[in-house]
């Protein structure tokens, strides 16, 4: 999104009295003169009001102070303004929705990170993140058990250090690289994600020299596919819960049509071999029809080979449950 874009979001957010701005990439990219691609949005509205104000909007994650809009014709997120309480990784266990930018700041992840922009291009800095911005330095906000609540935040700051060109200063370093290992607590495709952005900014050698993840997961799991759960429904909490478990094959009796619309982009129904390989490299939750032929499957299924997409003997089973499901 370009600033003059910005400017026409910020003129109808004010209409219903309420403020909106620039954060993050964005404005950090704008202090050293780089072109950003990189436009997160905050405001002052609640998620009520903002679903109120862009009545079109996608809903899928307003509990967590999220919407997506249609803006003259780009996709954009807006996140209301909110302060968060962890009692377990990456989850916070109470949002309070707010209009103070100081108090959401002190949620962000590192001071660089944590600058906003008004539609004046007024910079608001709570955290020194202009003078790390300045001496080239990778800061978390706050203690470095910030790290612990959110692990992806360890690879996304080595990510800035390469990105930027900065450092972490000595005692963050070693910290970050002795508690690497709580990586493994997040979702491995979270953790996948975020460690291939990391490799457009280094090689794997370089960083090798640097960090050890060698206690880390980094490659596709052995039976990421090996789990079948036979299901009656499929509820939206068992979804997530399912997902983040690393369960990708659902066989079930009944659908919630609604739910392939909310997460078209996690998981998929499939009734052919071709959408089910296509889905598979999509890393897709799998949603197969109820057959009887899938159940003498479950154990071969679990020989699936680390990071082959199926040898030939799988491949055929796989066939031959979509053959019978038909006649069945």
């Amino acid at each position: 999104m370009d600033f003059e874009k910005f400017l026409l979001l910020t003129e109808h957010i004010e209409k219903y009295h309420e403020q909106i701005y620039l954060v993050g990439g964005y404005v950090r990219d704008y202090l050293l003169n780089k072109v950003s691609s990189d436009c997160d949005l905050t405001t002052t509205a609640s998620p009520a009001l903002l679903s109120q104000i862009f009545p079109n909007c996608n809903k899928e994650f307003i509990q967590y102070g999220f919407v997506r809009i249609n803006f003259l014709n780009e996709t954009l997120d807006i996140a209301s303004l909110r302060e968060e309480e962890y009692i377990q990784r990456r989850k916070p266990a109470k949002i309070t929705f707010i209009k103070d930018l100081k108090l959401d700041s002190n949620r962000r992840d590192f001071t660089i990170n944590s600058l906003y922009m008004d539609k004046n291009k007024n910079i608001y800095d709570y955290h020194f993140g202009i003078d790390d911005l300045k001496n080239r330095i990778v800061r978390i906000i706050g203690s470095y058990k910030r790290y612990d609540e959110d692990p992806l935040r360890l690879i996304r700051g080595i990510r800035f250090t390469y990105q930027l060109g900065f450092s972490f200063l000595p005692e963050e370093k070693k910290y970050v690289q002795d508690h690497l290992y709580l990586l493994n607590d997040v979702s491995f495709f979270q953790v996948e994600k975020e460690y291939q952005k990391l490799l457009h900014f280094i090689d794997k050698e370089t960083l090798k020299k640097d960090y050890d993840f060698s206690d880390v997961v980094l490659s596709i799991p052995k039976n990421l596919l090996g789990q079948i759960v036979l299901l009656d429904t499929l509820d939206k909490k068992t979804f997530v819960s399912l997902y983040e478990r690393g369960v990708h094959l659902i066989c079930l009796k009944n659908l919630d049509k609604e739910l392939l619309t909310d997460y078209q982009r996690y998981l998929v129904l499939v009734n052919n071999f071709d959408e089910f390989t296509k889905a598979h490299q999509n890393r897709q939750m799998i949603i197969l029809p109820y057959s009887e032929s899938l159940l003498p499957m479950s154990s071969s299924l679990i020989d699936i080979e680390k990071k082959e997409l199926y040898n030939r003997k799988i491949q055929k089973e796989i066939k031959d449950y979509f053959k019978a499901y038909e006649q069945d």
